[in-house]
């Protein structure tokens, strides 16, 4: 089980010893993962519906990039996960060194049902939250045990996000007195 502090060997709330007979308990969190159902969230965000009349790959590119936010801000797996068209499931890094996947389920089944057997087999799915507006999803991955958000929760969590990622950046070049060097 991963943590969110590198305690390998210990066990969530494994209680240990300590010195003069006492003991304490190591309450180590399960790495939280956001898993977020692509085109559902494609249909469901306005801009991405925009985009997809556009271009497909722009639209993804849309939803990935939400991910990345998320992922970024909040130091958490994302996987976000769409309808494929082959006949393996195939994967890919959002971004370079990041955990943040992309992941295409084969023609033989939907990106639900790869949802739910992500959620299914994890060891943690408490810890799983899935981002779809689709009501049935909803349901069977809620039943197996994962936090359920919305389209629109998601989309306010990645406008937080990005607040919080802008604050970063203008309190940094406060705290430097950055100034572009560049002869614009």
């Amino acid at each position: 089980m991963k943590s969110w502090l590198s305690l390998s060997g210990f066990v969530p709330n494994q209680m240990l010893p300590c010195g003069r007979g006492g003991s304490f308990v190591i309450a180590v969190k399960p790495e939280r993962h956001l898993v977020i159902d692509g085109h559902n969230i494609i249909h469901a965000w306005p801009d991405s519906r925009r985009l997809m009349r556009e271009s497909m790959e722009s639209a993804h590119a849309h939803v990935v990039a939400a991910g990345l936010v998320v992922h970024d801000t909040e130091h958490m797996r994302v996987t976000v996960v769409f309808d494929g068209k082959g006949s393996e499931i195939t994967s890919e890094p959002a971004s370079e060194g990041s955990d943040c996947l992309v992941v295409f389920a084969p023609a033989s089944m939907t990106a639900d049902d790869l949802i739910e057997q992500l959620v299914g087999a994890s060891e943690s799915p408490a810890a799983i939250v899935v981002a779809t507006g689709d009501r049935l999803e909803r349901e069977t991955v809620s039943s197996l045990g994962a936090e359920v958000i919305s389209p629109k929760n998601l989309e306010s969590w990645v406008d937080r996000c990005r607040s919080v990622q802008s604050r970063r950046v203008l309190n940094r070049s406060a705290q430097n007195n950055w100034h572009n060097p560049l002869p614009l």
